[in-house]
């Protein structure tokens, strides 16, 4: 696995500004500032014999805004000594603004490296999930919400069935305030029976599980990367979701989605023209409404440089295939 980053706009820059996060080669937490105009230039983070820090990498970023400031959500490892013996635990953390582990309890010990992050309406909360094994066999969804100041366990949604390998993404319905989060199951592994392998996606609201149909060809380990924006028209409110994830080769597809009420319709998964994702990549998207900004490794780079882009096209929009 790749090290782990992350990409939302500047909350003090409205769309204009990226903000992408990454590890430094000291394990700390590195920014960069990048234009959305992907013909200007930005600069690197550089290290300036920053001290060594905490940061689990290989790991898993999460970022999204609260209370108007970037945070940063990722696996860090807490180390305490004991009898001359010192040991290294890895919790689910706060990186920025500030480091602090979400919480000291045994479920805040991630069982895998994936996260996501999304946020209410107001930007006063934030939902973070990973996967857990509450029973100390099978992966389940965990959830978290953050204020800033408090943490709150929802507990494990225990309907979900992720496979042990999968990274997660998630949003955020503002009308309704649910949150709906994706997943891939690439084993077949059903709470009692066999199940279809493909992408699922599960709400906050009834944490049933649902199979996206036509993702059936979604790779083992696929990086998950998800970009949303608001709308509204003669029917209401709505979400446009665009779900990104890979084959086996590393072939980069794309599922759009449109969420209104209580549910999702998704239309059909297609191939996108962009460079192959290499095998241990992250990936990371976000878009202005407009043009999706996707962030990944391709072509044995080892950082990533200007992302693949792409403008929203009616053409996403078709009916799905059914498995």
């Amino acid at each position: 696995m790749s090290s782990p980053f992350a990409v939302i706009r500047n909350p003090a820059d409205g769309s204009s500004q990226l903000l992408y996060f990454l590890v430094g080669t000291s394990q700390q937490l590195g920014m960069e500032v990048r234009p959305q105009v992907q013909t200007q230039t930005f600069v690197h983070y550089k290290n300036n014999s920053v001290p060594q820090g905490v940061i689990a990498n290989p790991g898993a970023f999460a970022a999204t805004t609260l209370n108007g400031v970037a945070t940063v959500y990722g696996l860090a490892g807490i180390s305490t000594t004991t009898g001359g013996v010192t040991t290294t635990t890895i919790y689910v953390s706060t990186l920025s603004p500030i480091l602090n582990p979400i919480s000291n309890d045994a479920s805040a010990v991630p069982a895998k490296a994936s996260l996501a992050a999304t946020a209410n309406a107001a930007g006063t909360i934030n939902y973070l999930y990973y996967l857990a094994q509450p029973d100390g066999v099978n992966y389940r969804i965990q959830e978290f919400q953050l204020d800033g100041t408090t943490t709150v366990a929802s507990g494990a949604w225990t309907k979900s069935v992720p496979s042990s390998n999968t990274q997660l993404a998630a949003v955020t319905f503002q009308s309704t305030g649910d949150r709906w989060v994706m997943y891939a199951n690439t084993e077949g592994r059903g709470v009692v029976n066999p199940i279809p392998v493909g992408l699922y996606y599960i709400s906050s609201k009834d944490k049933n599980p649902l199979f996206i149909d036509g993702s059936a060809g979604v790779g083992a380990a696929s990086p998950l990367a998800v970009a949303s924006f608001p709308g509204n028209d003669a029917l209401g409110d709505f979400l446009q979701i665009f779900l990104y994830y890979t084959d086996a080769n590393g072939a980069l597809f794309r599922v759009a989605g449109r969420l209104r009420g209580a549910s999702i319709e998704w239309f059909a998964s297609l191939p996108v023209s962009a460079p192959p994702v290499d095998q241990q990549s992250l990936m990371t998207a976000t878009t202005d409404g407009q043009v999706n900004y996707i962030y990944y490794l391709h072509d044995n780079q080892k950082v990533c440089g200007n992302p693949f882009t792409e403008t929203i096209s009616s053409t996403w929009f078709q009916p799905q295939a059914k498995r």
